[in-house]
């Protein structure tokens, strides 16, 4: 859809990961643009905090003690740092 170029792109690459170890294009870190390692890092969070059909929901420190399992090889450690931060601050209102 015309207009929507660069959302695409980004939406597209949200499973690729900085070592090339994503899919569907197996890109690098220097082919992500920024947008499209936020949009990973909070996909995972996302992904591992729900419920889903074969698994009941994962604390936070959980998610982050896997998530850090993939930083900064795989994703991007200055996004994963301000997930943690924003996630601290919307715990502690």
């Amino acid at each position: 859809m015309p207009g929507f170029e660069k959302i695409a792109e980004v939406a597209a690459a949200h499973h690729e990961k900085l070592d090339g170890s994503g899919y569907p294009r197996g890109l690098r870190a220097h082919e992500l643009p920024l947008l499209a390692r936020i949009l990973t890092v909070a996909d995972m969070y996302d992904a591992l905090s729900c419920s889903r059909p074969y698994r009941k929901k994962l604390g936070s420190e959980e998610v982050f003690k896997i998530m850090t399992n993939d930083a900064p090889q795989a994703i991007d450690q200055s996004c994963m740092d301000a997930l943690a931060v924003a996630i601290q601050s919307a715990g502690t209102k």
